[in-house]
């Protein structure tokens, strides 16, 4: 199982929660036809820590082989990052270190 975190959210701010589980429950029946009816196979090609030694490692960061496959993930992200940001969900300026299309 890979877990993928695409951003970090506030939802301090009175309906943001709700107008995401919205945004999200909305894009679902899409994502799923466009995304989810095959499964997507990553090829790690190399690995990475954060922490200050390899014994002090609090996170694993993966290297990804570019396929068809992690350009399908891309374009999922693509998709998301752009819905949160139309939506103003997040603003884009807390997303400018994320590397996405955002024609997608």
């Amino acid at each position: 199982m890979l877990h993928y975190t695409l951003c970090v959210v506030d939802f301090h701010e009175e309906g943001k929660l709700e107008k995401a589980r919205d945004l999200l429950n909305n894009l679902l029946p899409t994502l799923k036809q466009e995304f989810f009816e095959t499964p997507i196979y990553l090829k790690i090609k190399g690995m990475e820590f954060f922490g200050k030694t390899r014994s002090n490692v609090t996170n694993l960061h993966f290297n990804l082989e570019e396929n068809q496959d992690f350009d399908r993930l891309k374009r999922l992200t693509s998709r998301l990052i752009t819905a949160l940001m139309d939506s103003g969900i997040v603003p884009k300026e807390e997303l400018s270190f994320i590397n996405y299309d955002e024609r997608r």
